[in-house]
C-alpha cells in the first residue's frame, strides 16, 4: 500500500474509474488537477433495453423481480443485507447470478424464510437477458471502485438500487434508481 501511494504521488496524471475513486485519491493527498475520471465502458449493443420471456430463463413470471449479480462467496457485495430486506417486501422475488459453490447465502435465504423467492441461478453468461427480464437491479455493495454490473444495468434501462459505497453510484439519478447511505 505504501509503494502504491508513493507511485500515485509521483504520477503526473492519475485516472480514476469513478467519482468515488477520484474523491478517495484526493483524500490521499493527490491534487484534483492531476486526477481524471473516466468511467468503465459498457457494450451498449449487448446491454440495451428490451424484453425477455422470464420462463425461458427459469424465472417466475408475473411477480416483481429484482436482480443481483456478483460474487456471492463473500459479504463484500452485501447480498446478506438484500436477503434480510426481502421479508419486508413479501411480493418481491430476487434472481441471484453468481457461483454458488460454498456460498452461505442459500442457507441464509432458508433461515430467513425467503428461499422460495430467492432464485440462485449460479454462474451465468446471459446477464444482459437477465437484466431485461428483471424489474430492478439490486446492488448495494459495501465497496466497489466502479462496478460494471451497475453500468450495464443502467445501459439496459433497468432501475438501480445501490449504495453510496458503490463506485458509479453518482450516475444513479432520481429517474434511474435509488442510492442508499
Amino acid at each position: 500500500a505504501q509503494w502504491e501511494l508513493e507511485t500515485l504521488r509521483k504520477a503526473g496524471h492519475v485516472i480514476a474509474v469513478s467519482e468515488k475513486i477520484h474523491r478517495e485519491l484526493e483524500a490521499l493527498g493527490l491534487p484534483g488537477s492531476r486526477i481524471e475520471t473516466i468511467l468503465n465502458g459498457v457494450d451498449t449493443d449487448e446491454f440495451a433495453p428490451g424484453t425477455v420471456v422470464r420462463s425461458a430463463l427459469g424465472l417466475p413470471p408475473d411477480v416483481p423481480l429484482g436482480f443481483f449479480a456478483g460474487d456471492i462467496q463473500s459479504n463484500r457485495k452485501n447480498l446478506d443485507t438484500v436477503l434480510r430486506a426481502l421479508p419486508r417486501v413479501p411480493e418481491m422475488h430476487l434472481a441471484i447470478a453468481g457461483t454458488v459453490g460454498d456460498s452461505p447465502y442459500p442457507a441464509l435465504a432458508e433461515e430467513l424464510g425467503v428461499a422460495e423467492r430467492a432464485h440462485f441461478l449460479g454462474f451465468r453468461t446471459d446477464v444482459a437477458d437477465l437484466m431485461r427480464a428483471s424489474d430492478v437491479f439490486v446492488f448495494p455493495s459495501r465497496y466497489e471502485a466502479c462496478t460494471l454490473a451497475l453500468l450495464e444495468a443502467l445501459a439496459s434501462g433497468l432501475p438501480v438500487i445501490t449504495a453510496a459505497s458503490t463506485g458509479g453510484a453518482e450516475l444513479v439519478g432520481e429517474n434511474s434508481g435509488v442510492v442508499l447511505d
